[in-house]
């Protein structure tokens, strides 16, 4: 028999985060065509947009009117679109 040989860390199971009760409930969009952004989620009665990029970070955007996320979701390029009019105009903080 073999001695008991301990995983190197990339092998071992990863811990998943407990899921946001703030953005479970939310409606997703999901953006394949984009090379930044993987997803989003908007709650209008607080204005807020979650952003999830394809790197795995996440962020919420606060004052984010119900046009602009229309737009963003629906842009041909939405990374683009994200950089023109959410990023430079709203706060945020990673989630």
């Amino acid at each position: 028999m073999a001695p008991d040989v301990e995983l190197p860390d990339a092998w071992k199971p990863q811990a998943r985060a407990a899921p946001d009760p703030a953005i479970e409930g939310l409606p997703v969009v999901e953006l394949p065509h984009s090379k930044a952004l993987a997803r989003l989620r908007y709650s209008e009665a607080d204005r807020t947009l979650i952003a999830e990029f394809r790197n795995g970070s996440r962020y919420r955007y606060f004052g984010v009117s119900r046009d602009d996320y229309t737009k963003l979701a629906t842009a041909a390029s939405p990374g683009a679109r994200f950089n023109q009019d959410i990023a430079p105009y709203h706060e945020f903080e990673e989630l």
